[in-house]
């Protein structure tokens, strides 16, 4: 079965025996631990700390803030590049009314 890692917030097997993507160790005989609270002794699942919801958290956002910064970049150059080529059209169409 796959829960959710309860440090890294990543996909964890329930027969891995660490998280492949921070090296947490899990503990699915279904008691408590440290970091969180047990939430279904039965399927092993763990709700996470809230260190860990706070990190993950940051690291989205983060993301998030990073890919909109990429997206307005490549917009404004889009727009520019099309006002460009609208003077330049413009320009061109005026030499070429000028000669008649």
């Amino acid at each position: 079965m796959i829960v959710t890692c309860p440090e890294c917030m990543g996909r964890l097997s329930t027969s891995a025996p660490q998280c492949p993507h921070c090296g947490f160790v899990p503990q699915f005989s279904g008691s408590a631990r440290g970091s969180g609270v047990a939430l279904d002794a039965g399927l092993g699942r763990t709700l996470p700390s809230e260190e860990a919801v706070q990190k993950h958290t940051r690291r989205v956002f983060a993301e998030w803030r990073r890919s909109n910064r990429i997206r307005f970049v490549v917009g404004a150059v889009l727009v520019v590049g099309a006002l460009a080529m609208l003077v330049g059209i413009f320009l061109l169409a005026n030499r070429l009314n000028a000669g008649h």
